[in-house]
């Protein structure tokens, strides 16, 4: 039969520590392994039907002799549930009482019994199983990144709530109107590139003719190449035009954010004047201001 004595001065120090030291103290003095209620359930709920016969015993105001005798009955019956039915351990129970007649009292000894019954032996089933059984715990894992939060900046930089969200949803307009710019840039640009892939096929056109060309198919060709600058030329303007309008609305959707009363009234945001133009814009040459002086000092002259 398994056994486990504890002495007098194990019980005593357990006496005098909370329920969870108790527990802890307890796995101790019977050379246990620290467990887990989580991992190893069958062998939490022994630990507690034990430490429950201790309680007991100190709440009663058992001596301490007795009250190792108690948690040795206590343990032998625990373990002289396995593999036999009720009828043994009651037997086991009743001659275990008989030899501890001569080394307890005997009131103490039946308020120790009733003890047993009123929570061992009316709950039997649930003990063997836990004794008999072991129980496999069903886990699964997984593996997470977890994100190290950054540094935590000084209190001189921070910022109050209202202001850092404003600044956040500025952010947010802002980065809409740099994506819808860049995208807007891209498209432009292709068409620029068809654009002038159709005038320079024109102007090539124009340069190659030959003397004896007849004048219809010398004006097609002229009207060809006008067509291809002005299509240039809408490109432009509406590219132009679709800029200033995005800037526009840019601005609005700014304004209408709330702004906090700690930053003043909201700055003005000029709006960009659309620089793009045609080559034929682009190759217009200004006249120069010594050609300019020379017409003006001629009309002099004349007068």
């Amino acid at each position: 039969m398994a056994t486990c004595c504890l002495t007098t001065d194990e019980i005593k120090e357990i006496s005098n520590l909370s329920r969870p030291e108790g527990l802890i103290h307890l796995q101790n003095a019977m050379c246990w392994e620290m467990i887990d209620p989580e991992d190893n359930l069958d062998r939490s709920i022994m630990l507690d039907f034990l430490y429950s016969t201790l309680e007991f015993c100190f709440r009663k105001g058992f001596p301490l002799l007795e009250s190792c005798y108690f948690f040795q009955l206590s343990y032998e019956i625990l373990h002289c549930c396995k593999m036999n039915i009720l009828t043994s351990t009651l037997l086991f129970f009743q001659s275990r009482c008989e030899e501890f007649k001569e080394c307890v009292d005997q009131n103490n000894l039946q308020c120790f019994s009733e003890f047993i019954f009123e929570t061992f032996m009316k709950h039997y089933r649930l003990y063997q199983y836990v004794v008999e059984c072991q129980r496999h715990r069903d886990s699964s894992e997984l593996q997470m990144s977890v994100n190290v939060p950054p540094d935590i900046l000084p209190l001189s930089e921070g910022k109050e709530e209202s202001i850092w969200n404003y600044e956040q949803k500025l952010k947010e307009v802002e980065l809409e109107e740099r994506l819808t710019a860049e995208q807007k840039q891209a498209a432009f640009e292709e068409v620029k590139c068809k654009d002038s892939a159709k005038i320079e096929c024109a102007y090539r056109a124009l340069d190659t003719l030959p003397d004896d060309k007849k004048q219809k198919e010398i004006i097609e060709i002229i009207d060809k190449a006008l067509a291809a600058r002005i299509e240039e030329l809408s490109h432009c303007i509406q590219f132009n035009i679709e800029t200033s309008v995005d800037e526009i609305k840019f601005k609005l959707k700014r304004n209408s954010i709330p702004r906090p009363e700690q930053l003043g009234p909201p700055p003005q945001y000029p709006i960009k004047a659309a620089a793009v133009k045609s080559k034929a814009e682009a190759g217009k040459v200004s006249p120069k201001p010594e050609k300019k002086k020379e017409e003006s000092q001629k009309a002099k002259n004349k007068k």
